[in-house]
């Protein structure tokens, strides 16, 4: 996960060239089955992944139904109805529903977006008009944990009609019927597939993430964006914002602007309560959760910059590496600086839930330290837990008081701290772990064997193409090593982790499309979609269409994928 935990598994030599001669060995033996095919009768030639003959929808609905007609499509004609009756507000989560935009105004910018991405290459009236109607049963627009994302969708050669309880269902519909159309390159036109074609879809999980990493390097406002809009395209509902971390704080805060001021790499490399504002608004207009996490007790060298006073010193054999270093709980000012910060920052992330972190805290860095140890003994605390647990119950006022719940990773569960029932578990080492979490009763999300940063997610399983990775991913089953004792109800969902000690906005892209595709699917699908060579089929599609709308997703496997003129340069 940092840099103490990341693995570096690297085949050898020999390994390499035994699996070059096997690609040899099974290219030869397809050319002779190809020979032998045409002796017999039958086309020899075949391209698998020919776009316009393969049914690209990703992630794959729940149901879905269809036919073998097409049509050609040029425009589409949208209308939508919402129910007579006025609702004002959720009240059952104030701040969930307190992002800006009517639901009739967040459904225009849907039919907005997708008239413009739909069809990326040139059309005409002339290849016919598809009329789309929008039903959507309630004009409620809180975007929360468990909110109701299904929907129904048909389509014929002519018209399409999609129905939703809420924009957020209707959203996901039109982004599926976008899938539906393919442009045919040799004749330039777009053809919308598998008529008639029937869908009645919903997520398997609430909670489907990718988290970024602000701290060890520095994300344009705009790259975070573009990302969103990606986890929109693959209906990824959770941006999970590493905001903080040992290397640097680029996030600002009015009460303390010391902590950005100097913790930042540079004045250029700050998120100003505006640009946060910016896209927390941005993620909810396509139905992503923005939920921060500001990693504490753990990981804290950056608060330091900005006020040293806060920061817990390590011993001379730790001292090297700044992770270790951890925020100093003996001082009451350390409270005081990290309340402040964090009810400047529960003003701007609007989502109910925060992320505390709680992760490697080097409890060394508090036994050895002597001001830290001398309080440990007056309070009469010997153990890691006590102390997180301490930790803990200074800041929860703050977030309780503005009706918000926490995540934290596993080792506050591991280190015995009482946590709420509220709150949720962030697992990112294995299946055991998980198992305890929701046997202890607790919510659970895992990310272990979705860590796009590694080499080998899966040990001990290695590919010769590092994009192949994707086939772990895929065949990470989250419910896989779960004991009966555990209780699935609790198991939320999970999230893909792109860590950025090697990513920035040069290649972010390349990193994690079409990667974290498969970790997509593999928490909205059933879990009986679950066959690699159908996904690596429809996934070859997805990657292009991601590509023709400015994603740089890498391919998986040899294609053509025609990129419209200007989406990749001015």
């Amino acid at each position: 996960k940092h840099e103490t935990t990341k693995q570096r598994t690297e085949t050898s030599q020999p390994a390499q060239r035994r699996m070059h001669t096997s690609r040899i060995v099974l290219l030869a033996l397809t050319v002779v089955l190809l020979s032998v095919r045409a002796e017999a009768g039958a086309a020899p030639f075949t391209r698998p992944w020919q776009e316009s003959d393969t049914w690209t929808l990703w992630p794959m609905p729940s149901h879905v139904t269809s036919g073998t007609a097409s049509a050609t499509v040029g425009v589409l004609s949208f209308s939508t109805s919402f129910p007579s009756s006025f609702f004002e507000a959720d009240s059952s989560s104030s701040r969930a529903a307190s992002n800006n935009g009517t639901a009739q105004s967040l459904l225009n910018g849907v039919i907005a977006r997708a008239q413009k991405t739909a069809f990326v290459f040139p059309t005409s009236a002339h290849d016919g008009t598809m009329k789309v109607h929008i039903t959507v049963q309630s004009t409620s627009t809180a975007l929360k944990l468990g909110v109701d994302e299904s929907y129904t969708l048909t389509v014929n050669a002519t018209d399409a009609k999609i129905t939703a309880s809420t924009v957020w269902g209707a959203m996901y519909g039109v982004q599926t019927l976008m899938q539906v159309f393919h442009y045919d390159y040799n004749k330039g036109v777009y053809y919308a597939t598998h008529l008639p074609i029937e869908v009645n879809d919903s997520p398997r999980f609430p909670w489907r993430g990718l988290l970024l990493d602000t701290a060890r390097h520095y994300l344009l406002v705009d790259e975070i964006k573009h990302q969103i809009d990606a986890l929109a395209y693959n209906k990824l509902n959770v941006l999970h914002w590493h905001t903080i971390d040992a290397q640097s704080f680029p996030i600002c805060s009015k009460t303390r602007p010391e902590l950005c001021d100097k913790g930042a790499y540079a004045a250029a490399a700050k998120y100003q309560p505006s640009d946060v504002e910016a896209i927390v608004q941005y993620g909810f207009e396509r139905g992503v959760r923005v939920v921060p996490e500001f990693d504490m007790p753990g990981h804290a060298y950056s608060w330091g910059f900005g006020d040293p006073s806060v920061v817990s010193m390590c011993p001379s054999n730790l001292a090297g590496n700044i992770n270790n270093f951890p925020l100093d709980p003996s001082q009451q000012h350390t409270f005081e600086v990290v309340n402040d910060f964090l009810a400047d920052m529960f003003q701007l992330f609007t989502d109910e839930f925060v992320h505390l972190g709680g992760d490697e805290v080097v409890f060394s860095c508090w036994s050895e330290n002597p001001t830290v140890s001398s309080w440990m003994r007056t309070q009469g605390f010997t153990t890691i837990g006590q102390v997180e647990q301490y930790f803990l119950n200074q800041i929860l006022p703050t977030v309780t008081a503005r009706n918000m719940k926490f995540l934290c990773w596993q080792e506050l569960f591991q280190n015995g701290v009482k946590l709420p029932s509220s709150s949720i578990v962030q697992v990112w080492k294995d299946a055991p772990t998980l198992d305890s979490v929701l046997s202890a009763g607790h919510q659970g999300i895992l990310s272990y064997g979705w860590y796009l940063d590694q080499q080998v997610p899966d040990p001990p399983t290695t590919h010769y193409e590092w994009e192949d990775t994707y086939i772990d991913f895929y065949n990470n089953e989250p419910t896989n090593g779960l004991s009966s004792s555990a209780d699935l109800s609790k198991l939320l969902g999970g999230e893909a982790a792109m860590w950025g000690e090697q990513v920035d906005s040069v290649n972010f892209d390349g990193r994690v499309w079409p990667r974290a595709c498969a970790v997509a699917e593999r928490l909205w699908s059933p879990k009986s979609v679950n066959v690699v060579a159908d996904a690596t089929n429809r996934l070859v599609g997805h990657r292009c269409w991601m590509a023709q709308r400015g994603i740089r997703a890498g391919p998986i496997a040899p294609d053509y994928c025609p990129i419209p003129a200007g989406v990749f340069s001015p």
